[in-house]
């Protein structure tokens, strides 16, 4: 009984302070207008994508290297989707995507992918967008670009392409 009294007590001391603690979860975003995301890199390239296929995914990283969390109200396709880039952000798919926060010195994934459209001609073609980040500091992108080719897959000299 004496030891369920211990207990007790220890209870009564350890959930308050678990929300104490808990309290700098409540994000407060900076709104300074020199705050400014970086990229791991400034243009994203897929080299020859087949038109029927798509791409293997690749990535590229944002980093808040400030000590102040921000808000980035906007991350989007310039193109509004229609160039065949996809994203996802932070685990999201979409063209467009509003309000992430990211903490301070923290950094977030973007994954791209691209389907390349099929034009009747044979020759390669670059394809370009860009993915477009609005903060305080204004606006921020990374280039998209691929190369595609539009071609006949065989197998067993049967075209599987279509």
């Amino acid at each position: 009984m004496k030891h369920l009294w211990v207990y007790f007590l220890w209870l009564i001391w350890i959930v308050p302070s678990l929300f104490v603690a808990c309290d700098g979860w409540d994000e407060h975003y900076s709104t300074d207008p020199n705050l400014r995301l970086t990229f791991s890199k400034d243009t994203l390239s897929f080299d020859t994508v087949f038109t029927t296929i798509g791409s293997a995914t690749k990535k590229f990283m944002i980093y808040n290297k400030n000590k102040e969390s921000m808000n980035i109200q906007s991350i989007m396709l310039a193109s509004g989707g229609e160039s065949g880039f996809r994203l996802n952000v932070d685990g999201r798919k979409g063209d467009y995507f509003d309000n992430i926060g990211i903490l301070g010195e923290d950094s977030m994934f973007v994954f791209v992918e691209v389907t390349v459209d099929p034009l009747a001609s044979n020759q390669p073609l670059l394809v370009q967008d860009s993915v477009v980040f609005m903060t305080n500091a204004g606006k921020q992108s990374v280039l998209l670009e691929a190369y595609g080719q539009n071609v006949h897959i065989y197998k067993g000299g049967w075209d599987i392409t279509h």
